[in-house]
């Protein structure tokens, strides 16, 4: 059958493949290229750079066999973070911070290398909340009304799974 083979090094530019297996198929010549340099900026919506956001490889080639290649490393004072090594093609990166909205698969920016960072612009949380004011009995008890689902795009209150009230007063950070 078919496989993905992604053959990667700390010093050269990854490569993938699919390859289709078979018994007695002869050995595969990989060449891994010099790597190039991406460059990631992320900023706040007045263009303030965000030190600690969290960048990580999403999908290279509609694959996540990268995931694993400096997941999770975090900006620098100015905002910036450095892809070492990268293929010279576009890669879907995933980027979050604790306050900010984080990209999500339908909006995950995707960057090959230039000589300029590439510039992402995170949302910062919102908080949703609502109050019970025709059922006096949730409102003493604490009871449990709602849930908020969130995404940047879009924010739903959905029935069937709750959301615990403090004094009469439910509240999400999203």
């Amino acid at each position: 059958g078919t496989t993905v083979l992604t053959v990667s090094s700390s010093d050269w530019a990854p490569e993938l493949l699919e390859v289709e297996l078979s018994a007695g198929m002869e050995p595969l010549d990989i060449t891994l290229k010099l790597g190039k340099i991406v460059r990631i900026r992320v900023v706040d919506l007045q263009g303030k750079p965000i030190e600690g956001a969290r960048i990580s490889i999403a999908k290279w080639r509609g694959y996540d066999t990268l995931n694993d290649s400096g997941n999770g490393q975090k900006t620098n004072a100015d905002g910036l973070f450095e892809v070492p090594n990268a293929p010279a093609d576009e890669i879907r990166y995933t980027v979050w911070k604790k306050g900010y909205f984080s990209t999500t698969d339908d909006a995950e920016p995707s960057f090959a290398p230039r000589e300029e960072p590439h510039e992402i612009s995170l949302l910062p949380e919102a908080v949703i909340s609502g109050r019970v004011v025709d059922k006096p009995a949730l409102f003493e008890t604490g009871g449990r009304i709602f849930r908020i689902r969130c995404t940047p795009s879009k924010v739903r209150m959905i029935e069937r799974k709750r959301t615990t009230l403090e004094r009469g007063v439910a509240e999400k950070r999203v």
